[in-house]
């Protein structure tokens, strides 16, 4: 993992509001519309978009349309491997 996509994911996670999103997107393990998102965060759309272009610009979640609709699909071993290169460059074992 390079530095810059470690420090993109680090800045990604260290959001409360995008971290709570992606908390969710995760924990599906499956597609999420968008429209659910906005439906179960009371943000601006335009405010949750901004935070989904940054969970894709990090690489932690992939997303495909469907007409006008978004989905978002998480990638768990992005994060799988963020985990391993914290681990590793905090110089602790588990």
């Amino acid at each position: 993992m390079t530095d810059q996509e470690f420090y993109r994911i680090s800045k990604v996670l260290a959001d409360p509001r995008r971290f709570r999103v992606l908390q969710r997107i995760m924990g599906t393990g499956e597609e999420v519309s968008c429209q659910l998102l906005l439906k179960e965060f009371p943000i601006a759309p335009a405010t949750m978009s901004h935070h989904l272009k940054e969970l894709e610009t990090a690489g932690v979640v992939e997303s495909r349309f469907d007409g006008v609709c978004k989905y978002l699909v998480p990638r768990p071993e992005v994060i799988q491997g963020y985990e391993r290169e914290l681990v590793r460059r905090l110089g602790t074992k588990r």
